[in-house]
Parts: C-alpha cells; structure tokens; sequence
C-alpha cells in the first residue's frame, strides 16, 4: 500500500468519524436543551399555579373580612336584602374583586394554555358562583364591557 492511499484512507475515515461526532454533539445539545425547555414549562407552571393560589387566597381574606355579605355569594341572598350604603358598598367591591378574578384567570388561562394544562378545570366554581350569586351576576350585567366575553358566557350559561 502507498503512502498516497493510507493518507487517503485515513482522511476517510477522519471524516467518517468526525460525521459521527458532529452527529452525537447534535444529538446530545437537542436533548439538553429539551431538559432545559421542559424545566422552564415546568417553573411557568408553578408560576401559574402560585398566581391562583395568591388570587384565591386574596378573595379567601376579603370574605372572611366580610363574613357578613357570604349570604350573598353563596346562598343566593338577593341583593335587595343589603342594609344599607356600607353593606351595599362593601357587596359591590367584593363582588368587583370576584369578578375581576375570575376574568384574569380565565384569560391567563386562555393566554397561556401550555403552562395551565395539569391545573385543575376553573369553569365549574365559576358557574357555580354565578348559581348560588345574584350580585355577581347583577354587577357582571351593569358593567359587562369590563370583562371577556368568556366570563359573559359562563354567567349565561350557569343559569340555564
């Protein structure tokens, strides 16, 4: 054999092995940076879950501050029933403060699909509060053009 066709041979097989080292490197980055993408989808999740929870517990302490207006959320007490201008006040503000929840985390969820799929369904409380609430639904009425039309529909839909 020449030296002209073991230089030959050889350059060969370095191309040969450079192929596979380029293709193991490609392989090796894809996968990492898969890790890395699942490990952000992961954290936004938390995010999203944590920005529930803090919206949960926010409207958990505004009620448990107005243990009184509960009737009026839960047990279908009609809004007429209100005392007075401070206890009209007060239902009108947390049921502001339901509703405007409610319409964001609709719309994160909507907006971020991806990062809110293993969180439970959140249409079910919602049409449910619509139920057992004539002032979430009598405020929701007044000031529609505050909110998605996604929130419109479940109070339609949860007196049907």
């Amino acid at each position: 054999m020449t030296v002209v066709a073991l230089v030959a041979g050889s350059n060969s097989n370095a191309k040969a092995a450079t192929s596979v080292l380029t293709l193991g490197i490609a392989a090796f980055t894809a996968g990492f940076i898969s890790l890395q993408l699942r490990a952000i989808r992961r954290g936004f999740s938390v995010q999203m879950f944590d920005a529930t929870s803090s919206g949960m517990r926010a409207l958990t302490e505004a009620m448990l501050a107005n243990s009184d207006l509960r009737p009026f959320f839960y047990d279908a007490k009609p809004t007429v029933h209100a005392q007075d201008v401070d206890e009209r006040s007060r239902l009108l503000a947390l049921a502001e403060l339901y509703l405007d929840f409610m319409d964001t985390e609709l719309l994160r969820r909507s907006a971020f699909s991806e990062a809110t799929d293993g969180l439970p369904p959140f249409e079910p409380w919602i049409r449910s509060m619509f139920s057992s609430s004539p002032v979430l639904r009598e405020f929701l009425q007044e000031h529609g053009a505050w909110y998605s039309g996604d929130i419109a529909a479940l109070a339609i839909g949860s007196r049907q």
